[in-house]
């Protein structure tokens, strides 16, 4: 239903009927040329940022960080509450259909601008406490493309699209996904930089960047499929250059991004069967032990002549006691090789192993997730634990000591 010709437009949607903004929030293929503008300049100022947006993003960053410093989920969970809704995303989604690279270009300053702070309070994490324990916080998987991620991403650029068209609001919830997949990976990105972490750098920057891309594409469709389309060419390319370039990234990332080994579980505490007690020969003594038996009587038998009578003198002797058979006694003095500490490491992306047990020191080798490892020693700087192991192949190195987990054998 358009608008009369001889009915003058109003410049703001809201002054049309409610039934009017309905119909054409629902059927804007339907619209004429002049309630098109209208519904167009309504979704634009909804998307455009606005000081909420900046506020929301300082203390984002500021939970995250707290939540890095003192590897507490909660306030993990708090930074995902008090992030900004990711509105440039879909401010830039209608630029295909609106061509107004002045409103884009406010867009892509203030994407960047959310880029930057998170990207550099996860560094500012880093550089204050390099010893961060982070493995409360279940962050490791992100510093890759996951498909389970890439899911929500899409599922709520979608839900997100919708609901900015139809309902004229911007939906917190369904955005708090978006925030959590592109500005947690940003400051894992950071700090990963500062400490030397090779998954999280460049890997969660690619990531995040991937999934700003795969959110911009998904919008974009989502609104042309509901009915903003494009109006000319210009358009429609302008539509092709966020996919080609998502293709990109994505192309990238599989080359770029270490990958990890297979998801194993979290080693759980197993006794380790003790060598085999078997005594050596040298280590079996036959003690030839000799068993005094009593005197026994002999009879010595001495005849006599005599005429009438033989004489039988029992004359008792004393015998040589008689030594029995040597029983020998097996004393089994088994030796036990010492049992060697023996580490698993836990780290899904795998983890570095340093020269030093300082973050500062260079990366001699690296370790995978589950792999089994011999403890030499430990040390502690900067309160934190460090570990000396030595890899199945024979390198040796320092650890973070967070990353180990040591099986104790059952009693």
């Amino acid at each position: 239903m358009s608008l009369p010709s001889s009915e003058p437009l109003p410049d703001d949607i809201n002054e049309l009927t409610p039934a009017r903004q309905r119909h054409l929030r629902r059927m804007p293929r339907s619209a004429s040329p002049a309630e098109r503008d209208i519904l167009m300049e309504s979704l634009l100022s909804l998307t455009a940022p606005r000081l909420d947006f900046f506020l929301l993003l300082v203390l984002g960053a500021l939970a995250i960080s707290a939540a890095l410093y003192f590897n507490e989920p909660i306030l993990l969970v708090l930074a995902i509450i008090l992030l900004p809704f990711l509105s440039p995303i879909f401010d830039l989604a209608l630029l295909p259909s609106s061509l107004k690279p002045g409103n884009a270009a406010k867009s892509v300053i203030v994407l960047l601008f959310a880029v930057i702070v998170c990207f550099a309070t996860g560094a500012l994490i880093g550089w204050f406490a390099p010893g961060a324990d982070y493995t409360n916080l279940a962050l490791i998987h992100i510093a890759r493309p996951y498909w389970l991620d890439a899911v929500l991403v899409t599922g709520s650029a979608v839900f997100c699209s919708v609901v900015i068209l139809r309902q004229d609001r911007l939906p917190r919830l369904a955005g708090a996904l978006l925030s959590y997949e592109i500005l947690i990976p940003l400051a894992m990105a950071g700090f990963g930089l500062v400490v030397g972490h090779p998954l999280f750098w460049p890997g969660a920057l690619l990531t995040a960047v991937l999934y700003i891309g795969l959110a911009l594409v998904v919008s974009i469709f989502t609104f042309i499929i509901l009915g903003i389309l494009p109006d000319s060419l210009t358009g429609w390319l302008v539509t092709l250059l966020p996919l080609a370039l998502s293709l990109a990234l994505l192309t990238a990332s599989l080359f770029l991004i270490p990958q990890s080994t297979p998801l194993l579980p979290e080693p759980t505490a197993t006794a380790t069967q003790a060598p085999n007690q078997t005594p050596s020969p040298k280590a079996v003594e036959a003690t030839a032990t000799a068993t005094d038996y009593p005197p026994t009587a002999t009879l010595v038998f001495t005849p006599t002549q005599t005429s009438a009578e033989t004489e039988l003198t029992a004359t008792v002797g004393t015998t040589t006691p008689t030594l029995g058979t040597p029983t020998p006694t097996v004393t089994a003095t088994p030796t036990i090789a010492p049992t060697e500490s023996v580490g698993i490491v836990y780290a899904e992306n795998g983890a570095v192993v340093r020269e030093g047990p300082d973050f500062s020191n260079p990366v001699v080798a690296y370790v995978n997730h589950g792999e089994r490892i011999t403890i030499l020693g430990e040390a502690t700087s900067g309160y934190t634990l460090w570990y000396e192991i030595e890899k199945s192949t024979g390198e040796i190195g320092w650890l973070l000591g967070s990353l180990v987990r040591i099986p104790t054998p059952s009693p």
